[in-house]
């Protein structure tokens, strides 16, 4: 069976990436040395889920790039001379590890592990572990033709040209030793063609190009393989490989699609295979085959002679042709690559391009099939891919798919049949709808849906839209029964029970039935069915649906407190939630909390956030159940009370002292405190004891220090402003809140110190300057409390300024080599400064000693370019020629070297834009005739005989118009208040040659890539002109960008 027979969709798009660096000396992956080119995946969190290009190059180099910044992170020498890096593989496994292999005739051949980190951008020469791979029957004359690497790199087989095979064993991983032994060798001198080690490495299959084998890694098999799969179908040269799963081995032959066991069994797809195939697994259903393609067919000259290839992906499940792509060049290297997180194949070729293949969504895979009215096919991908496709988007297929049925002469059944045949009602919407406009909107027609809804969801047909309806009948008829014989029988996982549900709404959040909290799938719309019911004062019933069904505890919290005005009972069901759910409560309605409970709601927080909180059990108030509104007591404490101190907050809140209190270890990460800071507004005594508690857990559990500064600034800020008070208790304690904030500001100096002290840079350390803005805001004189301390984060440029001015050019010059490569601003301030004056110029040693002490260590950290330290020169009549002429001729060669690589892309890209329009021009001949020949032609797609009705493309194809996919094109401008349909109408229908469509796709994009530069570089030179600058001077603005060649044509324009 031949795959052409398939169905075949565009479900991939298929986009060349250009190479960024291209005009550059040193490119990214198009430089023609490039011998192997592999994905690296980081462990890093910090990578933003991208992964890394791995480049082999230059016989024995190795660049990593990154492919999103068009950046080389590291290029570096990975093998001495006269050795040829061969291959470069990726340990998805083993997260940042990547494997290099070169090889060396007559010796043997390296193979080296690498761990992409700051290890290896410091010296080039770390690699995590080698191995050597010595094949002594030939002498390593023989070249490897494949090699397989265990997902743990405690095995490696490495296949020959020879037919031999060696086993490597070890702990490779940890660079602890190895040992190899040859398991096998071919007499014949029959090439391994594939070698692929099973998931525990216990297993390696091996094929050649007559026979597919597998050997056991572990004992003796006197060079002879434990089973032979197949003694008489080879496997073609990269047409095999270990599954997804790393258990079976999956190759194609000739005429099928082969997947074994290591115990033999085997599984076989009947497909008719191109020779020359390339194998890629893409997941257990699809596959990626890539066979070359016989160029003459093609009417193209840029394709005639060359090596082209056919990319198909085939959907072994499905039986359709995923995606068919033309390369034109020959593909050498695939593998996965990551962009952002979404995976994609990557093709590279033999004319250094890369491919990048990536699976387009489900939404427009759907649409695709549906525009051909394949219904069938359209539910099964929709099926297969549930999670990506929501029931509703099933839902309407199967609408359409109806509808369809209908127009071909499929009857429905009568109203009055839907209940007794409701289990095979596959759309009740249309049902509802027509029920609903037959009877009207009358109470025996709501009663008569209410009916027909419960007979759904006790059939378990009920979808969310159904539930939610129901509920909302039973509302506008006020049914409090039914409502809590709802809530009472309708258990969490959607379905309904006949025995009343046993389920105690009381017990802990998150601890029954957790598969329905954690998962994202609803029941029905419970947000607005509990609107629904506090309109129509159902609130009990509004809580205990809420209780039962919702997923976030806010809600419940919400009508507990806004509804039912319990307070107390919402604080109680708050301490019964895990802590990052009771973090979100008390984030939204803490501040309502501490009106009612001040003193309660402050010890909750506290304890949440210091890391001592323990969830609750908590049980359903009666007052609750009775509807009744129960008053705010105080729950065993004086809510009113008001304390000054965490102290005292403890003693009386645990009748214990703070130094009494039991040791305890935080059992997760306390929050960070400013979170909770709003809520306390007009509540500054409460907002005192939370700061000294926090303040307590971070002297005891060395929290992070720039969390405590920012306790420590709160509370100082709120010290001073409880001491200007007027109120007279206020003013009895205004020393003593002084003194408070003069404590705190002494610890906040220590704490600056020690975090100075252990940083790796100045600026790391943390500073309190706004502890000092605060103290004059509030009059606070800081030296009667503590002197101030100039800190270790001194400030150099006021130092240096300090400096200059003293004259010394001896110590200058020490400070700015001590400083200037932490402040490099020391630099452009001295450079000013020595300019000044002939007297300080001289003083500085003239232009020997400008030039060694200030221009040379310039250079060298990087602080400015040329033109930057010409116009800072320039600025006086002191530096003389001689000074700057380095700059100068540094600037022309970089401006000469720029316009003579301008000038050579300048010419190329002209001669390959008059060889397109003088194809472009024979192609706009529309007198020219054309002869269509008709007679005993096939479609190119589906290989059958032409019949009309028939598109023929200028380019000599010729489809069935149903073959084609369709799309629309508008010469209109589109008006945003049109509709779908009103648009269709307008268009007119397009198609595309899908075997030329890679050439108008890249041609086209191209165009439009030069009308966009054409258009910044415009505007981009009025800005030039209407800067300061340019209007200052114009004719310099002008010059420049001439010389950039901004002023020519940036593109072609087609007569």
């Amino acid at each position: 069976m031949s795959f052409n027979s398939w169905r075949q969709f565009q479900f991939f798009d298929n986009i060349p990436i250009s190479d960024s660096l291209l005009a550059s000396n040193n490119t990214l992956f198009s430089d023609p040395s490039v011998s192997s080119i592999a994905s690296l995946t980081l462990l890093d969190e910090n990578s933003d889920d991208t992964d890394l290009l791995l480049v082999g190059y230059d016989f024995t180099r190795i660049k990593i790039c990154s492919l999103k910044y068009s950046k080389i992170l590291i290029d570096f020498n990975a093998y001495e001379a006269g050795y040829e890096i061969t291959k470069l593989q990726n340990m998805i496994h083993l997260p940042s590890f990547f494997i290099s292999v070169a090889e060396c005739s007559g010796k043997p051949a390296l193979i080296k592990v690498w761990k992409y980190s700051d290890n290896l951008l410091k010296n080039e020469n770390s690699y995590h572990s080698l191995v050597e791979a010595n094949n002594t029957i030939s002498n390593n004359t023989f070249p490897i033709s494949a090699i397989s690497f265990s997902i743990v790199l405690n095995c490696i087989a490495v296949g020959y040209t020879d037919g031999s095979i060696i086993l490597i064993r070890g702990d490779i991983y940890r660079d602890r030793g190895s040992k190899q032994r040859i398991i096998y060798y071919d007499s014949q001198k029959e090439p391994i063609t594939n070698l692929a080690l099973e998931e525990s490495s216990t297993y390696l299959f091996v094929s050649t190009t007559s026979k597919i084998m597998v050997f056991s890694t572990h004992g003796r098999n006197n060079k002879q393989p434990d089973l032979i799969l197949n003694n008489e179908n080879g496997v073609d040269l990269y047409c095999g490989q270990i599954d997804l799963l790393q258990k079976n081995f999956i190759c194609v032959t000739k005429d099928s699609l082969d997947t074994y066991t290591f115990k033999g069994e085997k599984k076989s797809l009947s497909l008719d295979v191109p020779s020359k195939t390339q194998l890629f697994q893409i997941d257990e259903n699809r596959i990626l085959l890539v066979s070359d393609v016989d160029s003459s067919s093609y009417t193209s000259k840029a394709f005639s002679g060359m090596t082209n290839n056919s990319v198909n992906i085939l959907d072994i499940r499905n039986k359709l042709v995923s995606m068919s792509a033309f390369i034109p060049s020959q593909v050498i290297h695939i593998f996965t690559f990551k962009f952002d997180g979404i995976p994609s194949i990557m093709l590279f070729s033999s004319d250094h391009k890369l491919y990048k293949i990536t699976e387009k969504p489900i939404a427009d895979q759907l649409q695709i099939v549906l525009q051909r009215e394949l219904y069938p096919i359209a539910l099964n991908i929709a099926l297969q891919n549930s999670k990506a496709v929501s029931t509703l988007d099933i839902k309407k297929i199967e609408r359409e798919y109806g509808d369809y049925l209908y127009k071909k002469g499929a009857k429905t059944k009568a109203m009055e049949q839907y209940i007794r045949c409701i289990d095979t009602i596959t759309e009740t919407s249309e049902i509802i709808s027509k029920y609903s406009i037959a009877q009207g909107d009358s109470w025996e027609s709501i009663k008569s849906l209410t009916k027909f809804l419960w007979a759904l969801v006790k059939k378990g047909l009920a979808q969310i839209d159904h539930v939610t309806l129901l509920l909302v009948t039973m509302i506008k008829l006020k049914d409090r029964d039914g409502i809590n014989t709802f809530i009472n029988h309708y258990t969490r996982d959607g379905t309904y029970s006949e025995k009343a549900s046993c389920e105690d709404v009381t017990t802990l959040w998150g601890q029954a039935d957790d598969d329905y909290f954690y998962s994202t799938d609803v029941p029905f719309d419970l947000e607005k069915v509990v609107s629904l019911l506090k309109d129509v004062d159902f609130n009990v019933e509004a809580y205990k649906l809420c209780r039962k069904f919702s997923k976030d505890p806010a809600d419940t919290v919400d009508i507990l407190l806004n509804t039912l005005k319990d307070p107390v009972s919402a604080l109680r069901y708050t301490k019964s939630l895990p802590v990052d759910d009771a973090l979100r409560v008390l984030i939204s309605y803490s501040k309502i909390f501490l009106d009612y409970l001040p003193n309660d709601t402050n010890a909750l927080l506290i304890e949440i956030f210091i890391g001592k909180y323990k969830p609750e059990i908590y049980s359903m108030n009666d007052s609750v159940l009775n509807n009744s509104s129960s008053e705010v007591n105080n729950n065993g404490f004086n809510n009113k009370m008001v304390f000054h101190n965490y102290a005292s907050f403890f003693s009386y809140m645990n009748n214990s002292s703070v130094e009494n209190q039991q040791n305890y270890e935080p059992t997760y990460h306390p929050p960070r405190p400013n979170l909770i800071f709003t809520s306390f507004v007009g509540k500054p005594y409460e907002f005192v004891v939370f700061l000294e508690a926090c303040l307590e857990s971070y002297k005891r559990f060395k929290g992070f220090d720039n969390d405590k500064q920012e306790v420590l600034t709160t509370l100082y800020n709120l010290y001073l402003s409880l001491s200007e008070e007027e109120s007279t208790d206020n003013l009895e304690r205004k020393d003593s809140w002084r003194e408070k904030a003069a404590k705190i500001f002494e610890e906040s100096e220590e704490l600056v110190k020690s975090s100075h002290s252990s940083a790796t840079f100045p600026s790391e350390g943390i500073e309190n300057s706004l502890m000092v803005l605060i103290s004059h805001l509030h009059n606070f004189n800081i030296d009667q409390a503590q002197s101030l301390q100039f800190g270790a984060e001194s400030d150099h440029m006021s130092k240096f300024r300090t400096l200059l001015l003293k004259n010394e050019p001896t110590e200058v010059i020490r400070y700015l080599h001590e400083n200037g490569g932490k402040e490099f601003d020391l630099y452009r301030s001295i450079l000013r400064h020595v300019i000044s004056s002939k007297y300080i110029f001289e003083l500085y040693g003239g232009d020997a000693g400008v030039k060694k002490n200030i221009l040379e260590p310039i250079k060298e950290l990087q602080v400015m370019d040329s033109l930057e330290i010409i116009r800072i020169l320039s600025m006086s009549e002191v530096a003389s020629f001689g000074l700057i002429k380095d700059a100068l001729l540094e600037n022309l060669q970089d401006t000469n070297r720029e316009i003579e690589n301008n000038q050579k892309l300048s010419t190329s890209y002209k001669n390959e834009l008059d060889g397109i329009e003088n194809e472009i021009e024979k192609l706009f001949q529309k007198d020219a005739s054309v002869e269509i020949k008709m007679s005993r032609e096939i479609c190119k797609i589906c290989q059958t005989i032409l019949e009309l009705p028939v598109v023929y493309f200028k380019c000599g194809h010729a489809y069935h118009q149903k073959c084609l996919n369709e799309e629309f094109s508008s010469s209109s401008t589109t008006d945003d208040n049109k509709t779908e349909s009103a648009i269709l109408e307008e268009s007119h229908s397009v198609y595309k040659c899908p075997q030329c469509l890679l050439e108008l796709e890249t041609s086209g994009k191209l165009y439009k890539a030069q009308l966009d530069f054409a258009n910044k570089e415009e505007e981009e030179f009025n800005i030039a002109l209407t800067s300061a600058e340019g209007e200052n001077d114009c004719f310099n603005v002008v010059t420049e960008y001439i010389g950039k060649g901004c002023l020519e044509n940036s593109y072609a324009i087609l007569e």
